[in-house]
């Protein structure tokens, strides 16, 4: 059982890295999350989005170890990011600071999208010091009544 962020980051040391696809990364507090998990080995980081801002943050916070691709662009950002994933080129797909309905409308399209026909969830990760254990919460932004198939 994982009892705390300490414990779930000593599990994430021993497996390989994912590679995350990056939507929009041209954020301080988004690059130093993408950095200090790089910085684990828990993920090899491609960051799409304003080239010229991401490496001026990157500068500033001491990020310089990821793969670039430049597109200034919101929605061709977006597109990029999700491709990447649907292609192979990336495993994971991680909001930056585009906006959600773009995000979602990235995610859901029907050309260059990543439907499967599967259920698209949210998973969130709690860790709150009067609980002894890590609290998971799904599905609180996506599937927000699902039915018990869907829960299963």
């Amino acid at each position: 059982m994982l009892k705390n962020f300490t414990d779930l980051l000593e599990r994430v040391k021993s497996i390989e890295p994912r590679t995350v696809s990056v939507a929009v990364a041209q954020d301080e507090a988004v690059m130093s999350a993408v950095r200090d998990a790089a910085k684990i080995g828990f993920i090899k980081p491609v960051l799409v989005g304003d080239g010229a801002k991401i490496r001026e943050i990157g500068d500033k916070i001491g990020f310089t170890d990821y793969e670039l691709v430049d597109c200034p662009d919101e929605a061709e950002a977006m597109k990029t990011a999700v491709e990447l994933v649907r292609n192979k080129k990336a495993d994971v797909l991680m909001k930056g600071i585009v906006n959600t309905a773009v995000y979602m409308r990235g995610v859901l399209n029907k050309e260059y999208g990543l439907r499967t026909g599967n259920l698209l969830s949210l998973l969130a990760v709690y860790e709150l010091p009067q609980y002894h254990k890590l609290i998971y919460c799904s599905d609180s932004g996506i599937n927000v009544a699902p039915d018990l198939e869907q829960k299963k």
